[in-house]
């Protein structure tokens, strides 16, 4: 268990936990029908306060393999679905927010550096008998690992549309995020599910590239 390789359940347990709770669950077996099928790449785009974060609390909760969560979701709806068992802690889940790692990074090519850093470093200490190609690159490492292990992945991101909401962030910066993601993303075999969520729609972004990752 790690801060950004399957994390800690006690963000979803302080929700369910709370005075004030709104049972999401029977959203994961929407999810579950288009794990490893071309539906896989899931992007949610809402306003502020519409449970976005909570949300991907309690996918990495249902989804990652290093602790049995049915006690968290026992009572939920999502307990009663027939294919509940079958995709509950079966698989590797990479969980990360986006702002985090570029509000600490002086422009988006570090904040991309330090992303692959931090997670390859969790990634290889958990497998460590795999033989890594690049170990400082996301991408190769989760392929190394699947090739070597048949495990797959499902990744988690928060606010991964917060740099287009920066003034001060050029067309080549929005570019270069573009296709790290499309690099990270398409047609791998390593991922099972990747789920995004922000607060812009397509539409309104303030640059288009010519061929974005979700259209790829």
């Amino acid at each position: 268990m790690g801060r950004f390789l399957n994390v800690t359940t006690k963000g979803f347990q302080e929700s369910i936990q709370s005075e004030i709770y709104v049972d999401k669950t029977k959203m994961i077996a929407l999810l579950n029908q288009v794990i490893d099928t071309e539906q896989k790449y899931v992007c949610v785009s809402r306003p502020r306060r519409f449970g976005k974060s909570m949300t991907i609390k309690m996918l990495s909760a249902y989804y990652h393999s290093e602790t049995d969560s049915d006690p968290l979701f026992l009572n939920l709806k999502i307990a009663a679905d027939p294919f509940y068992d079958k995709y509950r802690n079966r698989y590797e889940v990479v969980l990360i927010n986006m702002q985090d790692f570029y509000h600490k990074a002086i422009d988006i090519r570090q904040m991309i550096q330090n992303m692959n850093i931090r997670i390859c470093h969790e990634l290889t200490k958990k497998f460590s008998d795999v033989a890594y190609t690049d170990p400082a690159d996301a991408a190769e490492t989760m392929y190394d690992i699947f090739l070597s292990t048949d495990r797959t992945f499902i990744i988690l991101i928060d606010e991964w549309d917060c740099i287009f909401r920066e003034s001060d962030i050029s067309e080549k910066d929005w570019q270069l995020y573009l296709d790290f993601l499309r690099g990270w993303f398409k047609d791998k075999p390593y991922i099972s599910l990747a789920y995004l969520t922000g607060i812009l729609l397509k539409g309104f972004l303030p640059y288009t590239a010519p061929n974005p990752w979700w259209n790829v």
